[in-house]
C-alpha cells in the first residue's frame, strides 16, 4: 500500500552501487480486493491520475511512459541502461482486477 517507492528509495541509499527497480500501479489494489471479498463497496482505492515521469523530470532524474504495451519493453530495457535514476510510468488496465 503505497510501500514500493520509499522502499526502493531506501535499498538505493543502504546499496547504493547496485541497481534498484521498483513497480507500482494506480490502484490500492490489495484493499480494493480485500473490501469485496468482505462484502464492502470499494470505496478510495483508486489514486489521482500523476505525471509521474514529468515528476522525474522536474527533479532531475528520466521519466519515461509507458501507453501502448508494446513499447514497455524497450522502455524497461532503456531504463535499466540508463545511468542515475529513472522512473518509468506505465499505463495499466484498473479493470484487470474486476
Amino acid at each position: 500500500m503505497g510501500f514500493g517507492l520509499p522502499a526502493a528509495i531506501a535499498a538505493q541509499l543502504e546499496f547504493p552501487d547496485r541497481q534498484v527497480v521498483c513497480i507500482n500501479n494506480r490502484n490500492l489494489a490489495m484493499i480494493m480486493q480485500e473490501q469485496r471479498v468482505e462484502g464492502f463497496p470499494v470505496w478510495q482505492t483508486e489514486l489521482q491520475d500523476c505525471d509521474f515521469a514529468g515528476f522525474a523530470e522536474n527533479c532531475g532524474g528520466r521519466g519515461l511512459r509507458v501507453d501502448d504495451p508494446g513499447e514497455l519493453e524497450d522502455s524497461v530495457r532503456e531504463a535499466l541502461g540508463t545511468d542515475g535514476p529513472v522512473l518509468v510510468d506505465i499505463e495499466t488496465d484498473p479493470r484487470r482486477f474486476i
